[in-house]
């Protein structure tokens, strides 16, 4: 199974699939969309999105990140997501100017197998409390309705970056469907590449 069925970040599409069960019932976390690849830090092993122990380019890049020694030791307490991004881990080229050729940022922690996300203010001060950098978020109110038009309009916060991701954690008070309750949040990207036109159309209106 690869690691992106387990922490999956669905598409406006899939999301709206399961969105009727979904009771939206608290605040929703968003977060920039970085460009580059989820890697999986599991007791001191590393992992592709695809499930596979990281090998390669990735875990050369991991290590001149020189975030390794960091990761590795909070891997033995926590499950870590991981974005690996940086100029020479870029497939879609947002991050080519950023100052670092490989960086790392924490997405998410949990606990067992499969995960149960911790939440976000949570995993925050464990990924910090062990030397990493922790994605920035904020809390937005979505009213109940996280529709095509909401996620564009959000997206005009997110300029530069390859869109935005929106997370509901159970946590917080949302009653979230199935294996998302396992999970403990269920989240959905936002993508210039996919909703920007529609961007363009309601900010001219």
């Amino acid at each position: 199974m690869g690691w992106a069925e387990v922490y999956p970040v669905l598409t406006p599409n899939m999301f709206r699939t399961v969105s009727r069960k979904l009771d939206i019932s608290g605040p929703v976390i968003v977060e920039p969309k970085y460009d580059g690849v989820l890697v999986v830090a599991v007791n001191g092993r590393l992992y592709s999105e695809a499930g596979r122990p990281l090998g390669g380019k990735l875990l050369d890049g991991l290590r001149r990140s020189g975030y390794m020694e960091e990761v590795l030791e909070a891997s033995h307490k926590r499950v870590l997501m991981l974005e690996l991004f940086g100029k020479r881990v870029t497939p879609h080229g947002y991050h080519r100017f950023h100052p670092r050729d490989y960086d790392v940022v924490v997405l998410d922690t949990g606990r067992g197998w499969p995960p149960h996300l911790y939440p976000p203010e949570d995993s925050r001060v464990f990924a910090e409390k062990h030397g990493l950098p922790f994605v920035e978020y904020e809390y937005v109110n979505a009213s109940g309705d996280i529709s095509y038009r909401w996620l564009a309009n959000l997206l005009r916060r997110y300029v530069g970056w390859e869109g935005c991701v929106v997370k509901l954690y159970s946590w917080h008070g949302h009653k979230l469907p199935g294996r998302y309750k396992r999970l403990g949040a269920i989240m959905v990207k936002a993508r210039w590449a996919t909703i920007g036109k529609l961007y363009q159309t309601t900010s001219r209106r």
